[in-house]
Parts: structure tokens; sequence; C-alpha cells
């Protein structure tokens, strides 16, 4: 049976010949760069974080709610194993639609469900209110820089400048 060898990240040594053949020849070599950080940003890891393809901000945080109400269902399924006698992975096989009475968590800990379900909703409309708030920010600097560029710009002064002449030409022409 054949064995597969990873080559990955070794060199290959010259032999004896092959380095005469250099020294005779003046051969020059050829060095290749360094390609590590290249790689690492192509990994799927850094892409999906750098290119615009991946999960912006929004979705990381829908995510991570998704997760922590897994994890509060997975925690209240435990709970109830234990407080019950059984095991937490006959209480995941059975599932919401079975009809047994030590599956019922929701109307013991209703408290604790409404809490969570508050905190939920209270860190997504923090969220909502962070990006409306984002979007305003970033509006008003865009237009404090336009405003500021405006001004700067030596054809937008002249076309004020001509539009001061003008309007001062009007009103001579308005009075007489």
């Amino acid at each position: 049976m054949a064995t597969a060898i990873n080559y990955q990240g070794l060199k290959k040594r010259e032999t004896y010949d092959q380095v005469v053949d250099n020294l005779r020849n003046r051969q020059e070599r050829v060095r290749f760069p360094n390609r590590l950080a290249k790689q690492i940003r192509n990994s799927p890891q850094l892409s999906n974080l750098l290119d615009g393809d991946g999960m912006g901000l929004v979705e990381m945080e829908k995510h991570q709610l998704n997760r922590m109400k897994e994890e509060q269902k997975e925690h209240a399924v435990r709970q109830a194993a234990s407080q019950e006698g059984g095991t937490a992975q006959v209480y995941r096989a059975l599932g919401p639609n079975e009809n047994t009475e030590f599956y019922d968590i929701v109307t013991d800990n209703q408290s604790q469900v409404d809490d969570f379900q508050d905190a939920i909703s209270n860190v997504a409309a923090g969220i909502e209110d962070r990006q409306e708030q984002k979007l305003i920010d970033v509006s008003a600097e865009n237009s404090k820089q336009l405003e500021t560029a405006m001004e700067v710009d030596p054809i937008h002064q002249a076309v004020k400048k001509h539009q001061a002449i003008h309007l001062w030409f009007q009103a001579i022409h308005q009075r007489k």
C-alpha cells in the first residue's frame, strides 16, 4: 500500500551534481517571495470578514441572538430532564409536538422565558437604533464633507460669484 507524503512546508534539497552545476555555470537562483500573508488573507475565515460577501454586523448579531435562543432551549431541556429524572436526549427526541407532562417547562418557568424574550427584544431594538444612528451620522458627515469640498472648489466659487453678479445686475435693471 502506497503512503501519501505531505510536501507542504518542505523544501527540496539540491543534489551534489545540481550544486556543482550551479557553481560552474553561475546560474542565478530565483528567490520566490513569502506567500504566507496572501494565503492567510485568502483563507475562508478572513475572506468572510474582509470581503463584502461575508456576514455583516447586523447578520452577525442576528446569528448571535439565534444562538442565544438555542442555548436557552437546550438549557430548558436539560433542566426539565434533571427535574423529571430523564435524559436530555430523550426530551430532544420527543420534540415539542409530544404531549407529555414533563415537557411543559414553559408554564413552570414563564417568568424566566418572558425575561429572556424581553432581553432579546431589547437587544434587537438596540441593534436597530445603533444602525439607524450610524446611518444618520454617516449621512451628516458626508454632507459636511460635501459642503467643505464645494467651498474649497474654485469652480464652485466662480459659479457663486457669477450668480451674485447676475443677481446684482437684475436688481439694477429692476430699479430702472
